[in-house]
């Protein structure tokens, strides 16, 4: 599981996360692949998931964005 940026707030650290699965999973939780801290205004984030097996073949992305509130 990919999540990758396609918006980043200024003055904001933005990473593109990624995990692996080595066991089926369902539902797929992917702890701490983000999170907000020391804001002091709502911010959006715009992040778009890939999933990718382990034949290399990779989902078309969809868009998963999210929004810290402080």
């Amino acid at each position: 599981m990919v999540y990758q940026m396609y918006s980043c707030p200024p003055d904001t650290n933005c990473t593109d996360p990624i995990m692996t699965f080595n066991t089926s999973a369902n539902p797929l939780v992917f702890p701490e692949s983000v999170w907000c801290f020391g804001f002091t205004h709502t911010v959006q984030f715009g992040y778009q998931v890939i999933l990718i097996d382990a034949d290399d073949k990779a989902t078309n992305a969809w868009d998963a964005p999210f929004t810290c509130t402080p």
